[in-house]
């Protein structure tokens, strides 16, 4: 049973939490136009790949970044965050060639989490 004490591993003030927050959506918004750039110049699997392996990567890398320093954290964050902004673009130039004219609605539908009807 949780006592309440165990909630508080971290002693992290408001204006910590805030950037190890949102650390991961200010690169995100910055690498949009980056991942455009990127998959014009090194291909749409290539970008999509090695931004999915990037950001795996710092999935795994996250307990230790804040069990180390709040900074590391924000760091790692940063990098996920700055990987799966060069994601959308590219798994928007896939839909092109890839997804057949007809179902490239549901496509993307479904790849963004709304939910389609039968």
């Amino acid at each position: 049973m949780n006592t309440g004490d165990e909630l508080a591993e971290f002693d992290w003030n408001s204006t910590i939490t805030s950037m190890v927050l949102s650390s991961f959506y200010w690169m995100y918004v910055l690498s949009q136009v980056v991942g455009g750039i990127a998959t014009q110049h090194f291909g749409t699997k290539a970008v999509f790949g090695w931004s999915q392996l990037a950001t795996a990567l710092g999935s795994l890398c996250i307990p230790f970044a804040a069990s180390t320093h709040w900074s590391l954290l924000i760091f790692v964050r940063s990098v996920q965050g700055f990987a799966s902004g060069l994601t959308w673009p590219a798994m928007y130039a896939i839909v092109g060639p890839w997804i057949p004219p007809v179902e490239r609605s549901r496509f993307m539908s479904s790849f963004q989490g709304f939910s389609i009807g039968a």
